[in-house]
């Protein structure tokens, strides 16, 4: 039941040959642990959860030109729903991947626990076929934003990790766990261009 949470229209994207769209669960058992707490059911990758009627997505009275900064989730959530009411939208952020913070939890997490990967995907298919323009490792300024002139920017600047103050032993080689997502990056792209 927890793919129906996710994308409550799992069966009919099914039925019309529209398997692309399909938001898949990503299996963090975020809304079982709030229903056990007698609380609203809430869905990590489904905003809209429990709120369907109340929070219907209707087209845009004027469709505006919107500036999205930042492309984690906050960011893509926001660019698809204001792609889907009519506006123009463009996404921006200083990283050349969507997925903000959580390209990292993916890497840490790995996707036996959380289907991470899958969930930056989906946003990635969608904001594609929406029309959703990208400006990717492209650091935005206000200069930035007077030379696009916006109707409307929407700021979804993301978590950024907290570095800990730790005695390290002089010589010592530590790198940050972005620091090694990178190079695994980099080393699975090496090695996939040798296969």
């Amino acid at each position: 039941g927890r793919q129906f949470m996710a994308d409550p229209e799992f069966p009919r994207k099914l039925a019309e040959g529209r398997e692309d769209e399909i938001r898949l669960c990503t299996r963090c058992l975020h809304c079982l642990h709030v229903m056990f707490t007698y609380q609203p059911v809430v869905c990590r990758c489904n905003p809209f959860a429990g709120n369907e009627l109340t929070r219907v997505i209707e087209p845009a009275a004027t469709p505006k030109k919107v500036m999205v900064v930042g492309a984690g989730p906050a960011g893509l959530e926001a660019a698809r729903v204001a792609s889907l009411r009519g506006h123009h939208v463009s996404i921006w952020d200083r990283d050349r991947e969507l997925g903000g913070a959580t390209r990292m939890a993916a890497f840490v997490k790995g996707e036996e626990n959380d289907h991470l990967t899958e969930f930056i995907a989906w946003y990635d298919r969608m904001l594609k076929k929406q029309g959703v323009e990208r400006h990717l490792g492209k650091e935005v300024t206000a200069a930035t934003v007077e030379a696009e002139r916006p109707d409307v920017v929407i700021l979804a600047p993301g978590a950024e990790a907290v570095e800990p103050t730790l005695p390290i032993g002089k010589g010592a080689h530590v790198q940050t766990t972005e620091e090694q997502r990178k190079q695994a990056a980099t080393a699975l792209s090496w090695l996939g261009s040798k296969l």
